[in-house]
C-alpha cells in the first residue's frame, strides 16, 4: 500500500494480478471514495462530475460492496460502461465502505489496483452534523447523547477513524490511498480540488468554478412525511437497480428545492459544552492516533469552534 496524506507516504507494494475482476480487462472503477460521511463527500462528488477526464455514475453511493454484493460483478460493471476513452479516472463514491470491514475486504480482493480516496472530519463536529441532519429530516428523534450511546453507525461509529483505518491497512494493502481532511476543503477548496485531481491522475488545473461553495447547503425537509416517503422510494428504487435514476433525480435543483429548504446559519443549533466534552472523551484517543499517523497537529479538534480565538 502507498499511503498518501498531506505529508510523504510509505512504501509502494506491487499490485496483485489475475483477479476475476481485474479492472484492466473489465469496465470497473480505478478509484473509490470510501468515506467518511459528512466530510465533504458531496462536494467531492460534484467536483469529480465536473471534470472532463473523470467519470462517475449519476448516483452517489452505489452500496455495491455493502448492500448489493450478491448481485455480482457484472451488475456493478454496468454502472461504468458509459465511461469513455477520454476518462482517465473512473470511479464511485460510497460513504459507508470505510466503516464496513466486509466491504474493505471485498474491495481489496476485487479492486486491488484502485486508488482509494478518504476524507476525514473532526469526529466531534462530524457526529453533531450527522445528528442534526438526521433530526432535520425526520430520521431520528431521540436526544443527541442517547443517539450517540446507541452507537448508530452513521452517527457515532463513523468517528472511530483509527479502528477503521486499521481495517484499511489490513485489507487494502495493495491499494494507493490518499487521506485528506475536511479542514483543508473548508480552508482552500481550490487547493483541495487540485489535490484530489492530482491523486487521480487527471488535469489538476481544471477550473472547478463551484469550488468556493458547498455542493448543497445545509437543509431541512419542507415536509417530513413527504421526505420520509421519498427516502423510502429512493431505497426501493436502488433495490431494483435504479441507482442512477435516483442520482439524476437527487441532483436536480428543482427537486431539491421542492423537498428541502436552506437552514439559516444563524439559527442552527449548537452542541452543548457537556456533549462536546463527552465526545472528546469518546474520540480523543483516536484523534491523537490519527494525528500521529498523518504527522499533523490536530489539537484544535479538541476545542469547540465557539471557544477558539
Amino acid at each position: 500500500m502507498q499511503l498518501n496524506t498531506d505529508h510523504p507516504g510509505i512504501s509502494d507494494r506491487p499490485a496483485r494480478e489475475g483477479t476475476a475482476a481485474d479492472p484492466r480487462t473489465r469496465a470497473l472503477p480505478n478509484f473509490l471514495y470510501i468515506g467518511a460521511s459528512k466530510a465533504g463527500s458531496t462536494w467531492i462528488f460534484e467536483a469529480l462530475k465536473a471534470h472532463p477526464q473523470v467519470y462517475v455514475p449519476p448516483a452517489k453511493d452505489l452500496y455495491y460492496f455493502t448492500r448489493y454484493y450478491d448481485r455480482g460483478i457484472d451488475w456493478y460493471e454496468g454502472f461504468f460502461r458509459d465511461a469513455g476513452t477520454g476518462h482517465k479516472a473512473t470511479g464511485e463514491l460510497s460513504i459507508s465502505y470505510l466503516i464496513r470491514e466486509k466491504a474493505l475486504e471485498r474491495i481489496g480482493r476485487d479492486l486491488p489496483d484502485a486508488r482509494i480516496l478518504i476524507s476525514l472530519r473532526n469526529p466531534i463536529g462530524r457526529a453533531w452534523s450527522a445528528y442534526t441532519f438526521l433530526r432535520r429530516n425526520n430520521t431520528i428523534s431521540v436526544p443527541f447523547r442517547e443517539a450517540i450511546d446507541e452507537k448508530i453507525a452513521f452517527l457515532s461509529e463513523t468517528g472511530h477513524y483509527a479502528r477503521h483505518l486499521d481495517n484499511v491497512d489490513a485489507y487494502l494493502e495493495h491499494n494507493d490511498i490518499r487521506i485528506m481532511l475536511y479542514d483543508d476543503l473548508k480552508a482552500d477548496p481550490y487547493a483541495f480540488g487540485r489535490a484530489v485531481y492530482r491523486f487521480l491522475g487527471v488535469d489538476p488545473e481544471f477550473d472547478y468554478t463551484e469550488a468556493e461553495r458547498n455542493a448543497l447547503p445545509a437543509s431541512a425537509a419542507r415536509d417530513r412525511r413527504i421526505s420520509s416517503l421519498v427516502k423510502w422510494g429512493s431505497r426501493a428504487a436502488r433495490n431494483r437497480g435504479l441507482a442512477n435514476l435516483v442520482g439524476r433525480i437527487k441532483s436536480s435543483p428543482l427537486v431539491f428545492n421542492a423537498l428541502y429548504k436552506p437552514v439559516d446559519r444563524q439559527r442552527r443549533e449548537r452542541m452543548s459544552d457537556d456533549d462536546w466534552n463527552y465526545l472528546v472523551d469518546l474520540y480523543g484517543e483516536g484523534i491523537e492516533k490519527l494525528a500521529r499517523r498523518l504527522d499533523r497537529d490536530l489539537s484544535h479538534w479538541f476545542v469547540p469552534p465557539w471557544k477558539r480565538p
